[in-house]
């Protein structure tokens, strides 16, 4: 499965790598690179659901709504 990001997503992931100190950054980029390889395996199995339609996913130090 092909895993597309939202615009407000993926430029709010950006914002964070961007203002991050160089060890964060590649945090974030691990985790981002992992929150992807993990949606395109099984997406609706991933988080916790806190809705009927919602889950909510950590992955430190990154959310997935």
């Amino acid at each position: 499965m092909k895993v597309e990001w939202s615009n407000r997503a993926y430029d709010s992931l950006v914002r964070r790598i961007s203002s991050a100190s160089k060890a964060d950054q590649a945090l974030i980029e691990a985790s981002a690179l992992r929150i992807t390889e993990q949606l395109a395996i099984d997406p609706f199995q991933l988080g916790e659901s806190r809705n009927p339609n919602e889950r909510d996913w950590f992955e430190d130090p990154l959310v997935v709504e």
